[in-house]
């Protein structure tokens, strides 16, 4: 969350536990109060694309399953980036218990077209992201999440 802007150090990360070490440290907390002092954080950065960290977490805590990330050819100048739940069968059997979310989560993307600089975006719940792509080049490349562990 806090590497969208090319950072490949833990500091900012660092600073919101920091943070949520000293605020809570002799009182018992909520799970929302981890993700507002990350969020803290995070709203200080330069970020291209702004979301809420809570929102962002509550996401994946609060709901079961994970996504899967598709990239596919949306038409001739395009790709597609789209997300689904995961499911071992591949159908949805109707007897899990609803989600407020929907199974749809916020998941972070980075991409690069051949060598060009790394684009961060998130693929947000109930949405998808379109990205220009030149079908017609045979050398043409798209790189994902380079940085990812």
């Amino acid at each position: 969350m806090f590497m969208d802007q090319g950072e490949n150090d833990t500091t900012n990360f660092e600073t919101a536990i920091r943070n949520y070490i000293s605020k809570f440290q002799f009182s018992n907390t909520a799970q929302n109060d981890l993700y507002t002092q990350m969020d803290d954080v995070y709203q200080t950065l330069d970020a291209v694309e702004k979301v809420s960290i809570i929102e962002v977490m509550n996401t994946w805590t609060l709901q079961m399953n994970f996504p899967v990330v598709s990239v596919r050819q949306y038409d001739n100048e395009h790709l597609v980036f789209s997300q689904e739940r995961f499911l071992i069968s591949g159908e949805d059997a109707g007897e899990d218990k609803p989600s407020p979310y929907g199974y749809q989560w916020y998941v972070p993307v980075e991409y690069s077209i051949g060598a060009g600089a790394t684009v961060f975006k998130w693929l947000k719940p109930h949405s998808s992201i379109l990205v220009p792509f030149n079908f017609t080049d045979v050398a043409a490349s798209i790189h994902l999440n380079k940085r990812s562990a």
